[in-house]
């Protein structure tokens, strides 16, 4: 679809992300649409955490090596579980509405 000249376009990651074209069952939490396989078939602009092109996030490779590395420190060490219900609140990083609770439970070693 031709976009005129001069247009302002914005776009929701947290609405394309959520896209039932792109997603099957959209809403429900499924690590697995991020397999290699997965992430292969889709249309490479249905996740855009960091944006893309031009506008891209200067700190997507730090965040991908500091994530690792923090997950696995942690979840080498706990089990982690989620209390409560956390729902995101709308901004340009979609931080938590309100505190997210954790209960950490060291594992047996």
């Amino acid at each position: 679809m031709p976009v005129p000249a001069g247009t302002t376009v914005v776009l929701s990651p947290y609405l394309t992300h959520r896209l039932a074209a792109f997603w099957p069952d959209p809403l429900r939490f499924d690590p697995g649409r991020f397999e290699r396989q997965a992430v292969r078939r889709r249309h490479p602009l249905a996740y855009l955490p960091f944006g893309d092109g031009a506008h891209q996030c200067v700190g997507q490779a730090f965040f991908a090596m500091e994530s690792v590395l923090v997950l696995a420190t942690v979840l080498s060490r706990y089990d982690v579980h989620v209390t409560g219900d956390p729902r995101p609140r709308l901004a340009v990083a979609l931080p938590p509405r309100g505190r997210v609770g954790l209960a950490l439970t060291p594992r047996g070693r």
